[in-house]
């Protein structure tokens, strides 16, 4: 059906078209910048995968973000629980105080925050 046409008698179960490339396309995606990707240098926050996110507070080396699920606002919605990882790039700093959803903070360094935060999400 995608080169020969439909009724070609062909049916499509390769990997290297549409979904295929979408689901590796989703997996580089969430091996390299996780469910959220917090840059450091412009002090953003890029939602990736199915999320919401906000920087609440960044001073200096203090930050605060907000991380909630946008499966539930779906047509038919997801509302289990599930686990996202925020994974931080380009930081200047070597160490950072961080807060995720209110959750008492943690000192951690770049390495720390550059490999990932996982939050739980109901």
């Amino acid at each position: 059906i995608h080169h020969c046409g439909a009724g070609s008698g062909y049916s499509w179960i390769g990997m290297n078209w549409s979904a295929g490339g979408g689901l590796g396309a989703s997996a580089y995606l969430d091996r390299r910048f996780g469910g959220v990707w917090v840059d450091g240098e412009n002090r953003t926050v890029t939602p990736i995968d199915g999320v919401v996110a906000s920087i609440d507070l960044w001073e200096g080396s203090e930050v605060h973000l907000s991380v909630a699920s946008a499966l539930e606002k779906l047509e038919f919605p997801y509302r289990g629980s599930r686990e996202v990882w925020v994974k931080f790039g380009r930081l200047p700093a070597s160490h950072y105080t961080l807060s995720i959803n209110g959750c008492e903070a943690q000192r951690l360094s770049r390495e720390e925050l550059e490999a990932g935060v996982a939050v739980r999400l109901r």
